[in-house]
């Protein structure tokens, strides 16, 4: 059986291959841990990511992932480390990643759900043996917005239909999708510290909330 990280990475894989999935997994079976990452990866977003060092090695292990939303636009990135003895450290730089170097940004680490802070230039990584860092990466605006939902891989790109910020009130609107009565843990950004550790943690309900 796969350990948790080799999980994660299976998941990452699939899930960010945009397209059909079939689970041949005997679900009564499954812990929990495991169930939620086999959630995770449904639905299909649609579109399948691209490898960003496919000409370098035989197995990529960049991938990356653009997300548009109505209210939004983010990049996911996975970076594997396939090696199940090795640790690793990683830099890479921005501009491999279809973003811009020139830009700040906030990147989350989906499976552990952690804010790695703001990042320019260069994304500096640390990877345990057979493992996934899948990050989501936001724009820094200056305008506070969602940029977590513990939900799906795409990290809000299934589960939010919409994401507005007023203004003139200093609301954050926010209206959730799903079945009735489900619950996601998400993190959004603060005026004053964008992307530190004073961004707010929320739970989206499946219906409009509104965050002051």
């Amino acid at each position: 059986m796969l350990t948790i990280p080799q999980a994660q990475v299976a998941a990452s894989i699939i899930g960010l291959s945009g397209g059909t999935k079939i689970s041949g997994d005997r679900l009564i079976g499954l812990g929990p841990v495991r169930l939620v990452i086999l959630k995770k990866v449904y639905p299909a977003y649609g579109e399948a990511t691209r490898p960003a060092d496919l000409y370098e090695r035989d197995e990529p292990e960049i991938f990356v992932l653009p997300i548009k939303r109505d209210f939004g636009d983010w990049t996911i990135i996975g970076v594997l480390n396939y090696d199940e003895n090795v640790s690793m450290e990683r830099q890479i730089s921005m501009d491999r990643l279809r973003v811009y170097p020139s830009k700040t940004y906030g990147a989350l680490e989906c499976w552990s759900q952690r804010l790695q802070g703001e990042v320019t230039k260069q994304l500096q990584l640390h990877f345990d043996p057979s493992s996934v860092v899948l990050l989501s990466l936001h724009e820094k605006t200056g305008v506070p917005h969602v940029i977590s939902s513990d939900r799906h891989y795409g990290q809000a790109a299934l589960e939010l239909e919409s994401v507005e910020w007023d203004q003139g009130v200093t609301n954050l609107r926010v209206v959730s999708l799903g079945p009735m009565g489900s619950r996601d843990n998400g993190l959004f950004t603060s005026r004053r510290n964008m992307f530190g550790r004073r961004s707010r943690p929320a739970t989206f309900m499946t219906s409009s909330m509104v965050i002051h």
